[in-house]
């Protein structure tokens, strides 16, 4: 209703939404995502400004939701004042912000507790977050590497959430290697970047670490097998985990067993998401008998209607051969068939030839 109420009224609705919220000081949770749909671009900056400030003074809010509003890079600034001087916030939503890097950079600079570079406030380990959701920002390297040493600073997260971010190899391992200070760590999504193997390789000794970790989604990650490989190792020793979903991410019949071993003593595993993946019968089977023994259900094991089975897939490859190789034949056969063709032509034209030079 809120945001139906901004979407027609624009910056006067978010001054009046912010004198109210002068009046409710034992608010703990402000949801203003997807409010500003509509508006133009202009527009955003004042009115966040307006509603944010409103909220500094809270001292009871834990949960601040912005998701969903395209305010970019410019945007953010807004509200940074907001993140640097109200500490009790614990739990921050920018699903869907169009922040891009500098975005991230900006964002960072707040959590740090320095507004500018040449800013007199300089709280360091001020922000204690506990979840953060940044998905689909287009971070990218720069805008992670910036939160990552952030990430690293507060050590307080149980939740990280960083979906579709365009973060590749280098950023992954910057933040793997921050997320080792966040030992609370109990869920980590990370859906459709580029983790890779050195990525994978860095991933696996932050769990080490992270022994408390319940919910990892590393689906369409571009890992490999020999990445699941050596995450299997670490994920061995996390006894509490209950879903990971590893879909899209080029697994073969080894890693999927590999995997197996290490589901073992896994009697809190609720899902398990492994779709898309090239992944035997064999190794199905393997995975399907840990499952068994585990006394899990059918139903942890997702769908897995685009898995490529590695033989069938193997069997393509080889009908593909054949084919070929019956295509080469096929060819030569009509090559020889045409010169023999071609011969008779020219056996032909001879001979005509041979009765006008009777005839003349």
């Amino acid at each position: 209703a809120a945001s139906d109420v901004y979407k027609r009224q624009g910056v006067e609705a978010a001054k009046a939404f912010a004198n109210a919220f002068n009046e409710l000081h034992s608010l703990t949770s402000v949801d203003l995502s997807d409010i500003f749909t509509g508006r133009n671009l202009s527009e955003i900056p004042p009115a966040l400004e307006s509603i944010t400030q409103s909220l500094i003074d809270k001292k009871n809010l834990t949960d601040l939701d912005l998701s969903d509003n395209a305010f970019g890079a410019k945007g953010i600034e807004s509200f940074t004042e907001l993140i640097i001087k109200n500490r009790s916030i614990k739990h921050l939503k920018l699903n869907n912000n169009g922040l891009g890097q500098n975005g991230g950079i900006i964002l960072s600079k707040a959590l740090m507790g320095t507004k500018t570079e040449d800013s007199t406030v300089n709280d360091v380990y001020g922000a204690k977050i506990e979840t953060i959701t940044i998905g689909r920002n287009r971070l990218e390297n720069p805008g992670i590497e910036a939160l990552s040493s952030v990430f690293k600073e507060m050590g307080s997260l149980t939740k990280l959430s960083l979906p579709q971010n365009g973060i590749r190899v280098e950023g992954i391992c910057a933040l793997a290697k921050a997320l080792r200070y966040n030992l609370n760590l109990r869920e980590l999504d990370l859906y459709d970047n580029n983790v890779g193997l050195q990525g994978a390789e860095e991933l696996a000794k932050t769990f080490v670490v992270t022994k408390y970790l319940r919910n990892l989604n590393l689906g369409d990650c571009l890992i490999g097998s020999d990445g699941v490989i050596l995450l299997s190792e670490s994920l061995a020793h996390l006894n509490d985990l209950s879903e990971i979903n590893l879909e899209f991410d080029d697994i073969d019949e080894k890693a999927a067993i590999s995997l197996s071993v290490a589901l073992k003593n896994k009697s809190k595993l609720s899902k398990l998401e492994l779709n898309g993946n090239a992944i035997s019968k064999k190794g199905l089977e393997v995975l399907k008998g840990i499952l068994k023994d585990l006394g899990k259900g059918e139903n942890v094991l997702g769908s897995m209607s685009e898995n490529e089975d590695e033989d069938d897939v193997l069997d393509e490859d080889q009908e593909d051969e054949n084919e070929n190789d019956q295509d080469d034949q096929d060819d030569d056969q009509d090559d020889e068939n045409d010169d023999d063709e071609d011969e008779k032509n020219i056996e032909s034209v001879v001979e005509k030839v041979k009765d006008l030079a009777i005839d003349h």
